[in-house]
This record gives structure tokens, sequence and C-alpha cells, in this order.
């Protein structure tokens, strides 16, 4: 008996789906940069260390939101099941406020960048109410 070859497999099996809890991470990170920023200014701790925090939360959120995104189009289906689950939807709501949280971030380097980033997450937020009504 012969065995089969293994087919070839495609690049999109290997793309990660992530559930939009996933960016509950940056509230957690957001929040210890933040409060390595006010410590540096009350206890003349190293500035850098929450700057570096800070960094790291930016760079998570961006890779998670390309890979939040791609799930919504590359895997819709499972988007939409997160979507309209009872209590996975409820974490979607996560999305805009890490990016408001991310303005917070980038607020002392650019302010324009900043504002943008949190009426996008702002917006982003009032979105679902819509769509309930």
């Amino acid at each position: 008996m012969r065995k089969s070859r293994p087919k070839p497999t495609l690049l999109k099996d290997y793309r990660p789906i992530i559930p939009a809890s996933f960016f509950g991470m940056i509230l957690g990170l957001a929040g210890l940069g933040s409060c390595w920023r006010v410590a540096a200014k009350l206890w003349h701790l190293p500035t850098w260390i929450g700057e570096a925090i800070m960094l790291l939360t930016i760079a998570i959120w961006l890779v998670l939101l390309l890979l939040y995104v791609g799930k919504w189009l590359w895997a819709r289906a499972d988007a939409l099941a997160e979507f309209e689950h009872p209590v996975l939807c409820c974490f979607i709501s996560l999305v805009p406020v890490s990016t408001m949280l991310v303005a917070l971030a980038i607020a002392p380097y650019s302010r324009a960048i900043a504002v943008a980033l949190f009426v996008v997450g702002f917006k982003g937020r009032q979105t679902p109410l819509n769509l309930a009504r």
C-alpha cells in the first residue's frame, strides 16, 4: 500500500485567530506604564522604565489590532460567532477602549496622533450601542 503525500498547505492555515479578550492585556500594560510615569515624577525613579512599558503597550496593541482585523477579513465566521456570543461579545468593546489607552501612551510625544486615536476609540466605543438599537 502506498502512502499518500501530504497536501501542501496554504499560508492561511497558519493565521492566528485571536479573541477580542486579548485586548485586556493592553489595559494592564497601559495602567502599569502610567503608574511608572507617575512614580518617576513622585519618587524620582527612572523614567525610561515607564516609557519602555508604554512602548511595549503600543507594539502589542498594534500587533493585536492587525491580527484582529485579519480575523474579520479571513475568519469572518469566527468573528461573527464571537460577536453573537452572549458573553464573548462584551470583550469586543476592549478594542476601542485599548485604542484610547494607547492614545494616552502616545500623548507626551504627539498630541495630534493621540487626539486622533482617542477620537477613533471613542467613536468605536459608541458604534456597538448604535448597532443594538
